[in-house]
């Protein structure tokens, strides 16, 4: 009989957020509750609900991009300055 692993924290959690300038993941905090990912976005892309039946667009950090298509870099400078 298989069993599922209990969540760690940090690990991912099902849930999700589409709120520009916040990672869309959710993750377990210590006392394993869904909470928001801390770390700075640094792209934005696109999330297909579970149930597929709609598209968000969404902000991630470095972190969190699997899952996500039509990713599109910002906020870090390219060229001289």
């Amino acid at each position: 009989m298989p069993t599922e692993t209990i969540p760690r924290p940090g690990d991912p959690s099902p849930g999700f957020i589409a709120e520009a300038g916040r990672c869309w993941q959710m993750v377990y905090d210590r006392n394993l509750q869904a909470t928001h990912c801390d770390e700075r976005p640094t792209w934005t892309g696109r999330w297909r609900s579970p149930p597929g039946d709609r598209w968000f667009i969404v902000w991630a950090c470095p972190c969190h991009l699997d899952g996500l298509t039509g990713l599109r870099e910002f906020g870090r400078m390219t060229g001289p300055q």
